[in-house]
């Protein structure tokens, strides 16, 4: 959790950082566009968060399922808590994505 807390404050302290060079920047610049495309990159961010978001969800979901079957059959546990933490590894490799193409997108485009 604080590795997450960590990449979120040097996200925002980029974007602060950069904010006055991008308004001074880009107030004669307007006309070609180019406040669109900083505007622009930081909605790809947020979209593309929103898998993250989305990825924890749904392993609460299955989180929760995973504990009602087990709950119904106590015999099935270690398979279906072995099911339940391949099937958690692979969500969240999605989220892993989603995180470095944030980055990727503030840092580099």
């Amino acid at each position: 959790m604080s590795s997450f807390i960590d990449i979120t404050n040097v996200i925002s302290s980029h974007i602060e950082a950069n904010l006055p060079a991008i308004a001074s920047e880009n107030v004669g610049s307007l006309a070609n566009g180019a406040g669109i495309a900083y505007l622009g990159k930081y909605i790809g961010t947020g979209i593309t968060m929103l898998a993250a978001g989305a990825v924890g969800l749904m392993q609460g979901f299955s989180t929760a399922n995973a504990v009602q079957a087990v709950a119904r059959n106590p015999e099935a546990q270690p398979k279906i808590l072995s099911t339940m933490i391949v099937g958690l590894a692979l969500a969240e490799a999605v989220a892993i994505y989603a995180l470095i193409v944030s980055i990727l997108i503030i840092f580099v485009a």
